[in-house]
Order: structure tokens, then sequence, then C-alpha cells
């Protein structure tokens, strides 16, 4: 699973370096739809078959969803990381001088320092 949303995240990457845009993001109905369909996937799953009610586990939200759990098969997971429309992402650029801009140097607490 790490390699397919590595190579997901390197198509939207690339994607956005096309269009000479320095800003990707998922659009807002496209991931509501895709949530939705996790959500009508995991209704015959452990998650929500009743058993779990009580269960005190990292894997649900504060709703009482499972939304980490994505309920997809490895080579569908495999095959969306290849083909998903990449129409779902907004692709931007941030003003020229924003993206040329130089870090600014990190504070180090005295007790951090090589010095201290």
């Amino acid at each position: 699973m790490v390699e397919a949303s590595t190579r997901h995240a390197l198509r939207v990457i690339t994607e956005a370096k096309s269009r000479g845009a320095t800003y990707a993001d998922v659009r807002q109905d496209a991931h509501d739809a895709y949530f939705q369909g996790i959500l009508r996937r995991q209704e015959k799953s452990v998650f929500q078959n009743g058993t779990c009610g009580g269960s005190n586990s990292y894997y649900f939200d504060r709703h009482g969803d499972a939304p980490a759990m994505r309920p997809h098969l490895g080579f569908e997971i495999s095959l969306r990381s290849h083909f998903s429309s990449l129409d779902h992402y907004e692709f931007r650029s941030a003003p020229r001088d924003v993206v040329d801009a130089k870090p600014r140097p990190v504070a180090v607490a005295p007790e951090m320092s090589a010095s201290a």
C-alpha cells in the first residue's frame, strides 16, 4: 500500500509540475464522494457490524467511522494509484515571491544546542 500511495503522490506532483502549479489539493466534492464510497463498503465489515460498538480503538474517529481502514483489495489500490482521475485535484500556483522565499532559520533552545 505504501508503494501505491507513493506512486499516486508522484503522479499528482508530476501533473502539478506539468501545469506549472506549485500547489495541489483534493477537491472537496471528490473527497466527499470517495469517503461516502468507503463508508458504503464498510457497512458489512467488522467495523460496522455492531460487535465493535464498545471498543476503544484508534481505528475509529470521533464520529464512530473507521476511515483509515480502506475496504479495497490490493489490486484495486494498485489500479487506483495508476489510473485514478487527476481531475479530482485542484492545481494552483503560489506567487513567485513565495516560491522563491528562503526558509527562515529555526531557533534552537539553549538546552538543545551543541554548545550547551
